[in-house]
């Protein structure tokens, strides 16, 4: 179990790559976000509470936000049993 709390971009960025490195085959593996996300272009995005990029400047979504899809992607790659993203 991996509980964290207001996490800035880049240590989101870090979490969500450790909790993917450690997903093993066979493993029952549960993603949960309690937060704020957007959607656009048809990808939806996680939204850290360091978001003041997002906010000055809207379009710039990709470098302060992380991509859901490319995240449950990077975690599908370990073969798990089965992954839940809530």
């Amino acid at each position: 179990v991996t509980l964290c709390f207001n996490l800035s971009y880049a240590a989101m960025v870090q979490t969500i790559t450790n909790f993917a490195e450690n997903i093993e085959a066979n493993d029952f593996v549960v993603f949960f976000f309690s937060g704020h996300g957007i959607q656009r272009n048809g990808n939806n995005y996680l939204v850290s509470i360091n978001n003041q990029g997002l906010l000055a400047k809207p379009k710039n979504y990709a470098n302060c936000t992380i991509c859901v899809q490319q995240t449950l992607e990077k975690m599908m790659q370990k073969k798990p049993f089965v992954a839940i993203f809530l």
